[in-house]
């Protein structure tokens, strides 16, 4: 074979290996976190016979540069000797059989190597094979498992009476065989996902949960107490709500004038929310399934967020109208979850990462949510009293119509939330950072503590402040309207003992304002310019 030959063959090798090596390892997905050396381990255990097929194929044009073409050369001088040898008038036997034995040697050697890419086919087919049975195994688990969901038992009650139950018990070891299934099958981590989340949905409805009970006080209309009051479309539980503030309200008056203290106070209300709290438990087999679907690895999350089977965010967590009082867990990753309209009354969520999670209409009264992040989270018309938010980083919350009464945010980061309509009633906001924050017709029948609170930036829209503690330093950071009502200095009165009223800031806007777009440009503007704005009825 001539150089050139020997040049373009191996320049045929290095070019089918490089793209056999390339397309090879486009199929390696490392984390950010995990390093090279880990990554192509991995990858080896899952496609090893991708790198058979790579190192023959690389063995058979190596063979074929250097043994094949050399072969023809050979057999066809093997050929021409043995014809010499058969024209000469005595042949050399010895020779004869030698050249007979280097013939059988090489054609041998050549249909070896004709045969490595069949040899190469049945490893294909082998892998093939034995993917296929593996993915039928893990189909019967699921299989096995989802039937384990399902399992009753008869029990006999008290009275002699044969009824149905769920078995928890293999209920809660389905659950497990699920959860090892999506650790070892990535390919159905989602799937299972979803059968959890719906067993969730389908055996802890929200219809199904407590609702809290203020006995203490009547929920018809017609008490003396909503006389004046518009109550049309108001719930009982919104009723007793507000009874519950009224009746504080009116001890506190009371005390002052040098009464005795009404009973029914809003401590009380936010004591007994806390121990009927305290008593909700979940189910066995829900606790179990909820763990499942919190403790998800950083890697089966990332395989939601890029399944293209769903909405460009991925595949989102989806526990929507679930009963879910007093579930406890550690470090929970339910980051964009949909938790609308579900009820988690008293549950212990440290730390939680419900980052850009739906949490409309739902239920977190006496909860624990202490040091979790919820950025960018819908809580409108959720009902956060009496909850523990300490530490919490809320950056971008919507808070609309949501009730935080008696809710404690000491030291928390609202930055940039809307509270529109928001209860703050008896609300802990001591040193919490409300940097940006909308407030816009805040409702606060009790005062809310906003001692060291930061509020530069914060608008104040038709807000009642009056029995609110703050400071002209806390105010003159705010941006406000004429019918915003202000309160006492907290800072002047308890250094004088006498109450001092808030003056309202020179970069107010002085008179009365009910269109909320004019009032959000001069807003933008102040904030533009906060030394040389000017508000527009003041320019001369």
């Amino acid at each position: 074979m001539t150089q050139g030959g020997i040049l373009v063959a191996w320049l045929m090798l290095i070019g089918v290996a490089l793209f056999l090596v390339l397309a090879a390892l486009k199929r390696i997905k490392p984390k950010p976190s995990s390093s090279r050396r880990e990554s192509v381990l991995s990858w080896l255990r899952n496609y090893y016979w991708v790198a058979m097929l790579i190192t023959g194929v690389g063995l058979g044009i190596g063979a074929t540069t250097f043994y094949l073409a050399e072969v023809g050369y050979s057999v066809a001088g093997i050929v021409n000797a043995l014809r010499a040898e058969a024209w000469r008038d005595t042949p050399n036997a010895e020779d004869l059989r030698n050249l007979a034995t280097a013939t059988a040697v090489l054609l041998a050697a050549l249909a070896a190597a004709t045969t490595m890419i069949f040899q190469l086919v049945k490893v294909w087919i082998a892998e093939r094979q034995t993917k296929t049975s593996e993915q039928s195994h893990i189909t019967d688990q699921i299989n096995k498992a989802v039937e384990g969901l399902g399992t009753e038992k008869n029990v006999k009650t008290d009275d002699g009476v044969e009824t149905t139950r769920p078995n928890i018990e293999v209920r809660v070891g389905a659950i497990y065989a699920l959860e090892r299934i999506a650790q070892d099958s990535p390919r159905d981590h989602v799937q299972i996902m979803e059968i959890l989340t719906a067993y969730v949905r389908e055996n802890a409805p929200a219809a199904s949960a407590l609702k809290f009970q203020q006995d203490d006080f009547p929920v018809a209309t017609n008490h003396p107490d909503l006389r004046w009051v518009d109550t049309d479309g108001w719930s009982p539980e919104r009723i007793r709500r507000y009874l519950t503030i009224y009746w504080e309200t009116k001890g506190r008056a009371h005390r002052k004038s040098g009464g005795k203290a009404e009973d029914n106070t809003f401590g009380q209300h936010a004591c007994h929310s806390r121990r009927w709290a305290a008593g909700l438990r979940p189910r066995a087999d829900i606790q179990s399934a909820m763990q499942v679907i919190a403790r998800r690895s950083a890697k089966q999350i990332q395989a939601e967020r890029s399944d293209p089977r769903y909405s460009r965010m991925g595949y989102q967590i989806d526990l929507r109208d679930c009963n879910l009082q007093g579930i406890k867990l550690t470090e929970p990753a339910f980051e964009g979850a949909n938790f609308a309209g579900s009820y988690l009354d008293g549950a212990h969520l440290q730390e939680a990462n419900l980052n850009h999670a739906n949490l409309e209409y739902s239920h977190f009264r006496s909860a624990d949510l202490r040091f979790s992040e919820l950025n960018f989270a819908n809580f409108e018309s959720a009902d956060l009293e009496v909850a523990d938010l300490e530490g919490v980083i809320m950056k971008a919350v919507d808070l609309k119509n949501a009730n935080l009464g008696g809710t404690d945010l000491t030291g928390a980061t609202l930055d940039g939330s809307d509270l529109d309509w928001t209860d703050i009633t008896s609300s802990d906001l001591s040193h919490t950072s409300l940097v940006m924050c909308v407030f816009k017709r805040i409702r606060m029948y009790q005062p809310a503590r906003f001692t060291d609170a930061n509020l530069a930036g914060g608008a104040f829209f038709s807000c009642d402040l009056s029995s609110a503690s703050l400071t002209e330093k806390q105010l003159q950071s705010t941006y406000g309207a004429f019918d915003t009502k202000l309160g006492r200095d907290s800072e002047k009165s308890s250094q004088t003992g006498i109450e001092t009223s808030l003056a309202f800031p020179k970069h107010w806007l002085s008179f009365p304002l009910r269109d909320y777009n004019y009032f959000f440009e001069q807003w933008r503007l102040w904030l533009d310019h906060p030394d040389t704005y000017i508000p527009h009825e003041n320019e001369s």
